[in-house]
């Protein structure tokens, strides 16, 4: 090793070379070097690598430093000059550093996300290993094909946060939802948000991750929100003077908030009545059962109405009367009757606690309905 390191100290001097050919050589030469070197080197003749290195990569061509990129990007012991320089070079060169090198750290990643263009963060996304840091940034900085990108990665962690900000770009991007609902270890509430603008069988997926989740982990993950909802409740209830909130009181108060009360309710057009009705006897806000009775293909309104235990019977002519006018074909009709009876109720009232959460969530950060 005395050998080749020597050999280096001469090739010091030869780095003020101005020939492009000549500072190619050179570089090359270098490289050879150290791979020969192996594990010998000290942390001081690393650094003597890498001074060299970077002194002499600035005045070579792209394809030199392509090659040298391409040739350090899985060595663990590679200088570290090196490295972060070829990672911040245009994106040809820096991508088999970005996505491979272990000599980067998340403070070089990071420095990456807030200073390159979206190519280089869509090379950061499908490193083998990124820390939750490092995914939440790239999260705000990259655009929709960056993030689906991480999502797909197995080997990306996410916090809730980080989910939390890709459900509600989920929310508008369909490229997102698909790998979202998908992945193995999106928390159950998160996924729940964005059960109402997926396609069915996302939706259909969605109901059966979280029909398995046990009731200690989704009790775990309401009881965040279970007390500040209970007070948000009582609150609403005392100062409420919304005349529908108090008509719907005194029915609950002697015992006629029932399920004939609601398809009444709904034969006079009294839509208002209805949906504080319905949103009281599903402990859920007004908002929420508007936005479940608007769902197009009503399978939100069959969970909800499941959910509370309304006879198919009642379902039936629930769907009727709120889509009167709208030419609702009696094939569909079946079809969504026959989806009310298959669906457990059990699952039903899981995904309403769910729901109920979102909301939670949703009031908390100041943007609940």
């Amino acid at each position: 090793m005395s050998e080749s390191f020597s050999h280096l100290q001469n090739l010091v001097e030869l780095a003020r070379e101005t020939s492009d050919e000549r500072r190619r050589q050179l570089l090359q030469e270098v490289t050879n070097l150290f791979f020969g070197a192996g594990d010998a080197l000290s942390d001081a003749q690393r650094g003597l690598f890498g001074d060299v290195m970077t002194r002499i990569m600035p005045d070579v061509e792209a394809q030199a430093r392509k090659s040298l990129a391409e040739q350090l990007a899985k060595v663990p012991n590679a200088p570290v000059e090196v490295i972060r320089s070829l990672a911040n070079d245009q994106i040809d060169i820096a991508r088999p550093v970005l996505t491979e090198s272990p000599v980067l750290q998340d403070a070089d990643l990071l420095a990456i996300i807030e200073s390159k263009g979206q190519e280089h963060l869509l090379s950061v996304s499908q490193r083998a290993l990124v820390s939750e840091a490092v995914s939440d940034r790239l999260v705000d900085k990259g655009d929709d094909v960056v993030v689906e990108s991480l999502i797909k990665n197995k080997g990306a962690e996410l916090s809730h946060q980080t989910f939390d900000k890709v459900a509600t770009r989920a929310e508008t991007s369909e490229r997102l939802q698909a790998p979202l609902v998908e992945r193995a270890d999106a928390p159950p509430d998160v996924l729940h948000r964005v059960f109402w603008v997926v396609p069915i069988e996302l939706r259909k997926k969605i109901l059966s991750t979280t029909s398995k989740l046990d009731a200690k982990d989704l009790d775990r993950l309401l009881a965040e929100s279970e007390a500040q909802a209970a007070r948000e409740l009582a609150e609403r209830l005392a100062k409420s003077e919304d005349e529908a909130e108090q008509f719907i009181t005194g029915k609950e108060v002697f015992g006629k908030l029932n399920q004939a009360l609601l398809i009444e309710l709904l034969r006079q057009n009294d839509l208002l009545h209805f949906v504080a009705g319905f949103a009281r006897l599903a402990k859920m806000d007004t908002a929420t059962v508007r936005f479940i009775l608007a769902d197009r293909n009503g399978e939100a309104a069959a969970i909800a109405c499941k959910a509370i235990g309304l006879h198919w019977a009642h379902f039936s002519n629930l769907m009727l009367l709120v889509r009167r006018g709208k030419n609702l074909a009696e094939a569909e009709h079946k079809k969504l009757v026959d989806l009310y009876n298959k669906l457990p109720e059990e699952t039903a009232q899981r995904t309403l606690r769910f729901w109920r959460l979102r909301r939670d969530g949703a009031k908390k950060a100041g943007t609940g309905g």
